[in-house]
């Protein structure tokens, strides 16, 4: 059997994320998640980003984006 991964879809958070992106990202892992949508990524480096997700265990299988 497949244990299901809970994620959390990080537009929900915008406004937190857009005041502390790498902060928001290691509070939701505080929690309890185990992956991660990106609505973003505010200047924050890729090699930043992949660490901490390393960091953490978390994963990043989607993004959400505008259509443009």
């Amino acid at each position: 059997m497949v244990k299901p991964i809970v994620g959390l879809q990080l537009y929900t958070l915008r406004d937190l994320t857009e005041k502390d992106f790498m902060g928001t990202i290691r509070k939701a892992a505080q929690l309890g998640y185990k992956a991660i949508e990106f609505a973003g990524f505010y200047d924050t480096p890729a090699k930043e980003v992949r660490a901490l997700l390393d960091e953490l265990d978390l994963l990043a299988p989607s993004a959400h984006i505008g259509i443009n």
